[in-house]
């Protein structure tokens, strides 16, 4: 009779029991702090390139849609894996493929459910919660008018 250990059925691994320990105990802990030493470099304004990559302009439109991504992939997940009819044969390029859609599927349906529900809710928010019928629009004129303009305890501002 041969008895199972845990770590007799590897499916493949070379690292030792104890090496496979120390990574699962630690990786999450180590990835989170190796983030949060990004944002605070980044906020510091001492990120550099990392900095200048991550504030690039062509973030926004991506970061306003990455919650509603984010709440609709497990239902695109389960779409397309519960639809198909044969079992799958791992190969990098199917697995490639269907990340890419489930990602692209996952972006397009938060797009969708912002411009149907998320837009007109905040809009009927503030103009019927909120009573504004428009974000207040400051006249123009130029910055030292507005430094010098009495507060309402009768001080400027300079």
């Amino acid at each position: 009779q041969v008895w199972e250990t845990p770590w007799s059925n590897d499916c493949g691994s070379t690292w030792s029991p104890t090496a496979t320990f120390l990574y699962t105990g630690t990786s999450r802990a180590f990835w989170s702090i190796g983030v949060a030493v990004i944002m605070g470099l980044c906020l510091l304004g001492t990120g550099g390139f990392v900095n200048d990559f991550l504030s690039m302009p062509i973030w926004t439109p991506l970061s306003h849609l990455s919650f509603g991504a984010y709440l609709v992939h497990p239902t695109v997940i389960l779409v397309l894996q519960l639809g198909d009819a044969q079992k799958k044969y791992f190969t990098v390029q199917s697995f490639i493929m269907h990340y890419i859609s489930i990602c692209f599927m996952s972006f397009l349906l938060a797009l969708f459910f912002s411009l149907a529900v998320e837009l007109p809710l905040a809009d009927i928010t503030r103009k019927y919660l909120l009573n504004k019928k428009s974000p207040r629009q400051l006249p123009d004129h130029d910055q030292t008018t507005l430094l010098n303009t009495p507060t309402r305890y009768g001080s400027t501002m300079t």
